[in-house]
């Protein structure tokens, strides 16, 4: 299949300047009223060389953007039983997945759904993005006093994301809303983070 991208086109026309005029300066003898003509298969050889490149690291650019894809299409293929028998690994990883649209189209409500699981079996990790989620209200409705309380949990279960996160959902909120949201990890450590 040909390419018939305009700097494909232009990348054609200066290589055939370029060999063209280099034909006609070698095969012509020097003439004093032609002056620096020569220069003008050179400025077109360059400009093929330069066109050349750029159109390799574009090609090369859109094979990597491909790998990624299927990377992620295989990804999804394979996390996604191992997800829904209960991994919290791969339920992480279905949530980020989901959170940044990679190899899915972005579903925060989805991503939700996958870091909770993942969270409710003690993964810090998810425990973090969980609250990360609250604090910006993406897939569930923005809350401060939820995103402190995951955040809470997740530091306390080694975290070291949901410690540096928790200062800043704390310049949110009131003295009251931390105490509240204190006490509403304290109750969802004791439910071992199911229904919190």
């Amino acid at each position: 299949m040909i390419d018939k991208s305009p700097i494909r086109k232009l990348f054609i026309l200066c290589t055939v300047m370029w060999i063209l005029g280099k034909s006609l300066i070698f095969a012509t003898p020097y003439n004093r009223t032609a002056g620096n003509i020569g220069i003008i298969p050179d400025i077109a050889g360059f400009l093929s060389i330069g066109l050349g490149i750029y159109m390799l690291v574009r090609k090369l650019r859109r094979k990597r953007a491909a790998t990624q894809s299927s990377g992620f299409a295989t990804a999804l293929r394979e996390w996604t039983p191992v997800a829904e028998r209960g991994d919290s690994d791969a339920q992480l990883n279905l949530g980020v997945m989901d959170r940044d649209g990679d190899g899915v189209g972005q579903d925060y409500q989805t991503a939700v759904t996958w870091f909770r699981l993942a969270a409710e079996q003690g993964y810090a990790d998810a425990q973090s993005n969980l609250g990360v989620m609250y604090q910006n209200g993406q897939g569930v409705i923005q809350d401060n006093v939820y995103a402190h309380m995951w955040l809470n949990i997740s530091r306390s279960n080694g975290s070291q994301n949901g410690g540096k996160l928790i200062e800043k959902v704390e310049t949110r909120m009131t003295p009251s809303q931390i105490e509240k949201a204190q006490d509403l990890a304290r109750a969802c450590v004791a439910k071992n983070y199911k229904g919190c």
